[in-house]
């Protein structure tokens, strides 16, 4: 037995065997020393989908025991005797001590996590931004024809309501951009309308 097996825990699962389960709080992360693990988003599920394997050498479980927040997806062992380390924070400095370059090895896939994460992040930031913009473009044009149509004679035929774009608080960006689709949607409808009057 090593001195590393003589201190940190280690735990040996079958193929297709949960490690941790989505929603599971994170208290240690773990080291595969043997097989691989796959990180899986609706384990069990029929929209179940793979996300990374993690090779022996490699760790994962890292970031919910940092922050000490539910797992974002499952971890299950893809090949029988699947061996892994589990690391808690009472042996984390034993564990950099007896493997110092597993330092690294932490280090360096945080913080390709965290500029994957921050990626992602700007690019949601960039897409709100767009939509914001259309919204905007969308609004002048509102003021437009809202300002045309007050200066043409009245007709006897009443003419249909122009669409009307408010800003709502506190919806999600999911919720926007479908607000958003059934807004050009009516407003689609209202200019086809009014060309029909023409």
């Amino acid at each position: 037995m090593s001195d590393q097996t003589a201190y940190i825990e280690q735990a040996r699962y079958r193929k297709r065997q949960v490690i941790f389960s989505e929603g599971d709080v994170g208290s240690c992360m773990y080291a595969v020393d043997e097989g691989r693990v796959g990180i899986v988003a609706d384990y069990g599920k029929p929209t179940e989908k793979l996300l990374t394997e993690i090779p022996v050498g490699a760790f994962f479980g890292e970031m919910g025991m940092v922050r000490g927040l539910p797992r974002s997806a499952t971890a299950v062992a893809l090949e029988s005797d699947t061996l892994v380390s589990i690391v808690t924070w009472d042996t984390l400095g034993l564990y950099f001590k007896q493997s110092p370059a597993k330092v690294v090895g932490i280090m360096q896939q945080m913080a390709h996590r965290i500029e994957s994460l921050s990626t992602d992040y700007m690019g949601a930031c960039g897409a709100v931004n767009e939509l914001s913009r259309r919204c905007d473009a969308l609004a002048d044009e509102n003021r437009r024809l809202h300002k045309e149509l007050a200066h043409r004679p009245a007709r006897e035929e009443r003419a249909p309501d122009m669409p009307i774009w408010d800003k709502v608080s506190g919806e999600s960006e999911e919720e926007q951009n479908a607000r958003f689709k059934r807004y050009v949607n009516e407003y689609q409808n209202y200019l086809r309308a009014m060309e029909r009057r023409r």
